[in-house]
């Protein structure tokens, strides 16, 4: 198989880590949609993945819905396009396209697709290890 090659249902090998990584963000959602391999009513990829960060770009169908969790380390989301609603503690934020929320680490979160969304989600787990006196990890 050639680089950059599609086989059905499979995506091309990409790396996720080195010193420098470069992704053309609308090309990538574009693969995204077109991918026959979605789970339930999202896609995602992971752009980047090192030991301190993992950046995944994720595709959501309008109505798409990540279930309330948590993550180990701040969260911040951009949404690419489209929009969405974020549920933390008894508030409700609408996040539409172009812009960011950020979340403390170990805040439970749920997401739900208001319409089509493509969404650049940074998890950094740094922020762990520096607060983890006071968390009990």
């Amino acid at each position: 198989m050639r680089r950059n090659e599609v086989v059905e249902g499979l995506r091309p090998p990409m790396a996720t880590g080195g010193p420098i990584l470069e992704f053309d963000l609308p090309a990538a959602v574009m693969q995204l949609k077109q991918e026959s391999n979605w789970s339930g009513h999202r896609n995602a990829r992971t752009l980047v993945k090192h030991r301190d960060c993992r950046i995944v770009l994720m595709d959501l169908e309008r109505g798409a819905h990540l279930v309330r969790h948590q993550t180990r380390g701040t969260v911040v989301i951009q949404v690419v396009s489209g929009r969405i609603k974020v549920h933390v503690f008894n508030e409700v934020f609408d996040v539409p396209s172009g812009h960011i929320i950020s979340l403390d680490p170990h805040l439970s979160h749920d997401v739900e697709a208001l319409e089509e969304s493509a969404l650049l989600i940074t998890i950094d787990r740094k922020s762990t290890r520096l607060n983890s006196s006071h968390l009990g990890i």
